[in-house]
């Protein structure tokens, strides 16, 4: 290898899956620094991403039980179970192999599961009083690319009888603190579901405390740490006021190169609206054999979840019933669902994932 050109070198490295590169890392400490050089590992996440030969893997947390799988849509049946490292309550996001968890205490850890390491952030700058109903908090995780930093964001809303205070703090794994920052921003509720793409972080919200009828979405740019707001499809809206539906209805998730919010009907079924750009909202689709979306495949498949009532067989009781999930998926073009796994006694939260190389130590 050494006598190859560092440019030919470096394009079979990155031609490397991700086991391959850990082993190699061992070989020298040149090689293992090149390989943990941020600018590598961007350059390898895109590749992995890009390259339509590579199979599309999900993160599959499972809620009631608390653990993690690693699902490759390709070859469903081995999926492989994850020991996470701590104990926690919910995944507030997954970008580019890092997983942003979040405990019970509202702590935030970073996650590499390819290289098991794992990554306490400091405490905040804005301390928050443990089970006080004073105070709603809401998390995002996202990628800058103009700095090659990951950032997680924390929004703190308190609530009093005269006024609503919007506190964010924003941390960067480059510098590993959180700054707070001056915002101006005029929201009444913001909801824990998001989706993160293209450097911004995406959450459903109310601009007034259980109002309905101004539903928007919000967005925030990690690098420029601007909020902005999205107005949402007039006929959504009408929906959602009319018959009172909370935000367990409405999710958000990537759908090839845009963010997609998805509306979830009463007896199955989601109904899809993507934004184009800006305020400009499209309806693509209706699909009414899934209940939860999670994402987009390469093929442009549709993967998600599904309601399923199981009959397994009781220890005590014999035959018995009980609720789970079934992993989807939906080819838009032939209106065709495949069903693939299912997942008894739980229910899962799937999370795109790309496997990297990156060093959080």
């Amino acid at each position: 290898m050494d006598r190859l050109p560092q440019e030919i070198f470096l394009e079979i490295l990155l031609l490397l899956p991700v086991k391959s590169l850990l082993r190699s890392k061992l070989v020298c400490k040149s090689w293992r620094f090149l390989i943990s050089n941020p600018d590598f590992v961007k350059q390898h996440v895109a590749r992995t991403t890009n390259n339509p030969n590579n199979h599309d893997l999900f993160i599959a947390y499972d809620e009631f039980n608390h653990f993690f799988s690693v699902i490759d849509v390709n070859s469903i049946d081995r999926a492989i179970r994850l020991n996470p490292p701590i104990k926690f309550s919910y995944v507030v996001g997954s970008c580019n192999g890092l997983l942003c968890l979040a405990d019970r205490a509202n702590e935030l850890y970073l996650w590499n599961p390819v290289t098991r390491q794992v990554k306490n952030m400091p405490g905040y700058k804005y301390s928050v009083r443990e089970n006080s109903n004073d105070y709603r908090i809401a998390f995002g995780f996202g990628f800058d690319h103009a700095s090659s930093d990951y950032k997680a964001v924390r929004i703190v809303q308190k609530f009093d009888d005269i006024e609503l205070v919007n506190r964010v703090e924003v941390y960067s794994l480059n510098e590993n603190c959180w700054k707070e920052i001056n915002v101006e921003l005029d929201i009444g509720y913001v909801d824990g579901r998001r989706c993160s793409l293209n450097g911004s972080i995406y959450w459903s919200a109310q601009k007034r405390p259980h109002d309905f009828r101004q539903l928007v979405l919000l967005s925030f740019n990690v690098q420029s740490l601007i909020f902005c707001t999205i107005q949402l499809p007039d006929d959504l809206s009408a929906r959602l006021y009319s018959h009172r539906r909370r935000y367990y209805e409405i999710g958000l998730f990537q759908y090839k190169e845009y963010v997609a919010l998805c509306y979830r009907f009463d007896r199955g079924g989601c109904l899809i609206y993507t934004v184009l750009d800006g305020n400009c909202w499209c309806t693509n689709m209706t699909v009414k054999r899934l209940d939860y979306l999670a994402g987009c495949l390469k093929t442009g498949e549709l993967i998600g979840l599904r309601d399923h009532c199981f009959e397994e067989e009781g220890q005590r009781s014999g035959r018995r019933i009980c609720y789970g999930n079934v992993v989807v998926l939906y080819d838009s073009v032939n209106d065709v669902v495949k069903y693939i796994q299912p997942i008894p006694n739980g229910r899962r939260k799937l999370y795109h994932y790309t496997e990297s190389v990156l060093d959080l130590n």
